[in-house]
């Protein structure tokens, strides 16, 4: 159930919407040197063309946004490894995301 960032917006966004609740999808992420791990539960997609590098975390506003070949997968409910499922402004109040984070 791990993700595939370099699969197209649609499959991304279908396995993580068909994996909700159990098993959920997951990927790993790179923070602050950190490696670690977490699950999505819901996101959408938002299509459009950008110049950021593939699979780079960025935080908008209250949105973290995975950047991929065909736009940015929004991802607005997720779990951190030892903590509770909560939406993404709840995590972004108390967790920062350096420049350099991305996922694999």
């Amino acid at each position: 159930t791990q993700i595939n960032w370099e699969d197209s917006l649609d499959a991304i966004q279908n396995k993580i919407r068909g994996l909700d609740p159990y098993p959920g999808a997951w990927s790993f992420f790179v923070n602050q040197g950190n490696k670690d791990r977490f699950k999505i539960f819901k996101a959408y997609k938002r299509e459009e063309n950008h110049s950021f590098p593939l699979k780079k975390i960025i935080i908008e506003g209250n949105s973290l946004l995975v950047s991929t070949y065909e736009g940015f997968l929004i991802c607005s409910e997720i779990q951190l490894p030892n903590k509770k499922r909560m939406s993404t402004k709840a995590l972004l109040n108390g967790y920062r995301f350096d420049e350099n984070a991305f996922v694999f």
